[in-house]
């Protein structure tokens, strides 16, 4: 009495198709957009409604517009649902073709859900045609895909599909592990309908291996959460097990009570499956009765209802090979959308051209731009560093005359003095210390007129600048400004001035106070942009 997963599947089916849809529409405005969106929304509706006929109508609508606008997203999921209603009605070969499609398209666009989709899909197929290793093969695909994806829906999905699996060819322990998978994921999920799912298939594993605390623990955990939703197929599932359990414990009794509740759900919503499951079970327990007259009267009508039921089944093959042929009709009609859209297309590729060259001429702008300013910042930078190496070599000229001037004159006072000194210890006395003021002299006094002149030199406009700004400033200020746009050291302004270099500070203080400068504006900076 286990629980397929085409219900589980068909849910996860329409909230992906219509996600994705709703996303691929949004970017839709033109009147071919709409209709598809129409025509694809009705079509997932008319499944969900098992409205095969009206859905296939859809989908063939669907799929004519999107062929005309290339939209293979939407082009995808359409071939997975054409997939399912072709697996419902007994069309296999073209299933198989629909879900390749839309596994293929899945793969081209790098979409994962269409992917995982046409993998369940194509697993599907298989297990009607008894082929259980290839169904096996693209399950197991779709489920690595979705783990690699983290796309827990259609992991749960597909760990139910392959439980389902290894419990028809008797992999008991593996069926249980997917199916605890499948329970874990769909609570994680918070839907409660595919935890039910879970339990129940779980519990047909236990009662396959004659464990009946075990089937009774999950039989009714799924019972208590099915009171909440008061799902029809998990609710004849239930009924359906329990009358198993029943049977086996030798309850005859209850069994029937159980399978007959099971009986109707499933006539109810057409469940035909379960039917005749549970015939076969409610058969058993007649024939424990030693009833033969009821159990003989139960293979009667079981019998009838498969005539019914094989009808039915090849009204749906019929109904599948009359939505093939509508299907291939899509493509002669494509043709003429095609023509429909061929000027449109034209202006696009036109369009497209123009913006390309659009871009390219930008671009070739956007370059020349780029090496004009690369040139424009060398020649800036060459014309910084040239005027650097100027005002350095004017320090060094300054510093050298200086150093020159100053000794001389020391040098002549004291030669002078000592021109009167008769004392010859004495003379000695002064010439040694001379010679000793002289090789330990580190600093200059500035001759102003020079270095004015080498100054302006450099910088021609600076001084005139600056008594514009403030016309009060004195020789030693302007002297000040001069070393600050020399780009000097507070070190190597001290060592020209022959003072601290606290008082290089407390002049800067006094001078930015001078110039009427803010507080927070630096004068350095200020005093090299005159």
């Amino acid at each position: 009495m286990k629980i397929d997963s085409k219900i589980v599947w068909r849910l996860a089916l329409l909230i992906i198709s219509f996600l994705g849809s709703f996303q691929i529409f949004a970017q839709e405005d033109d009147e071919g957009g709409d209709s598809l969106k129409f025509y694809s929304s009705q079509s997932f509706i008319y499944y969900s409604q098992d409205s095969f006929n009206l859905a296939f109508k859809s989908i063939n609508k669907s799929l004519l517009i999107a062929d005309s606008t290339k939209d293979l997203a939407i082009i995808g999921r359409l071939y997975g649902l054409a997939g399912y209603i072709y697996l419902n009605r007994g069309a296999t070969v073209k299933a198989i073709e629909a879900f390749g499609k839309s596994k293929n398209i899945g793969l081209k666009l790098g979409n994962i859900d269409v992917q995982i989709g046409g993998y369940h899909g194509l697993g599907r197929v298989y297990i009607s045609l008894g082929e259980i290793d290839k169904a096996y093969d693209y399950l197991i695909e779709g489920l690595r895909l979705a783990e690699t994806a983290e796309a827990e829906r259609p992991e749960a999905i597909l760990n139910n599909a392959l439980g389902i699996l290894e419990q028809d060819r008797g992999s008991l322990s593996a069926a249980l592990l997917h199916f605890k998978k499948f329970e874990k994921i769909s609570k994680y999920l918070n839907d409660t309908l595919s935890v039910i799912y879970a339990k129940v298939n779980t519990s047909e594993i236990f009662l396959q291996l004659e464990n009946t605390d075990s089937v009774l623990f999950y039989i009714d955990a799924a019972e208590v959460l099915n009171t909440k939703v008061n799902n029809a197929q998990a609710r004849a599932a239930i009924f359906g097990i329990y009358g198993r359990l029943m049977y086996n414990s030798g309850e005859y009794e209850k069994s029937i009570e159980y399978i007959n509740k099971s009986i109707k759900v499933s006539f109810d919503n057409k469940f035909s499956e379960f039917i005749i499951e549970n015939y076969y079970v409610l058969i058993d327990n007649y024939q424990a009765l030693h009833d033969s007259n009821r159990a003989l009267s139960l293979y009667e009508e079981l019998d009838h209802y498969k005539d019914s039921i094989f009808r039915i089944n090849d009204l749906k093959k019929s109904e599948g090979l009359q939505a093939q042929f509508l299907l291939e009709e899509k493509a002669a009609k494509a043709l003429y959308w095609q023509e429909k859209y061929n000027n449109r297309n034209l202006i696009l590729a036109l369009s497209v051209a123009v913006s390309l060259l659009i871009i390219v001429l930008l671009f070739m702008l956007s370059k020349r731009y780029k090496a004009n300013k690369r040139i424009h910042q060398e020649e800036t930078r060459n014309l910084n560093q040239t005027i650097d190496e100027n005002n350095r070599e004017l320090v060094t000229r300054i510093m050298t005359e200086n150093q020159r001037e100053s000794t001389l004159e020391e040098l002549s006072e004291t030669l002078e003095y000592l021109s009167k000194e008769k004392d010859v210890a004495k003379i000695k006395r002064y010439l040694t210390d001379a010679l000793r003021n002289i090789s330990s002299k580190e600093h200059v006094n500035n001759n102003w007129g020079v270095f004015k002149v080498h100054f302006e030199k450099v910088h021609p406009t600076f001084f005139i600048e600056l008594i514009k700004i403030q016309p009060n400033l004195t020789q030693g200020e302007m002297r000040l400004c001069a070393y600050i746009k020399m780009n000097l050291t507070t070190k190597e302004i001290a060592n020209l001035l022959n003072i601290s270099d606290r008082s290089i500070q407390t002049n800067r203080y006094r001078l930015k106070k001078k110039l009427g400068l803010d507080t927070q504006l630096n004068l350095i900076s200020y005093i090299q942009s005159v």
